[in-house]
């Protein structure tokens, strides 16, 4: 699946089940800097946190097709108590740490997504 936002495309990994949205990017790496996972949620408040991840990453909030919110470069977390991320959404990008700056990504932005 590629999910475009400010005319870059991501090719994504997608999390829509309980567990999958529970583990994220735990122990895991982009092997480029345009890949990325899209957590397709319920439309509500959402709080992610960095738990057990090996590289920082921009948390993306998505609402009704248009970026909400960005956490840039959240650094991984390896205590019980980690930082929250939290926004209103009804879909999430994860991105790696620095790419939202680079690739000019802005509140406000549009976001497409397209099937292969």
């Amino acid at each position: 699946m590629l999910v475009t936002v400010n005319n870059t495309p991501f090719k994504v990994k997608i999390a829509v089940t309980p567990d999958a949205i529970r583990k994220g990017m735990q122990k895991q790496r982009f092997q480029d800097e345009n890949e990325g996972m899209f957590f397709i949620v319920r439309e509500q408040e959402h709080c992610y946190w960095m738990k057990d991840c090996i590289i920082p990453l921009d948390i993306i909030f998505i609402k009704d097709g248009e970026v909400v919110k960005i956490y840039e470069d959240c650094p991984p977390c390896n205590e019980e108590d980690c930082p929250r991320y939290c926004s209103d959404a009804d879909r999430i990008l994860e991105i790696g740490g620095g790419m939202s700056k680079k690739f000019g990504i802005k509140e406000g932005d549009t976001v497409t997504v397209q099937l292969f």
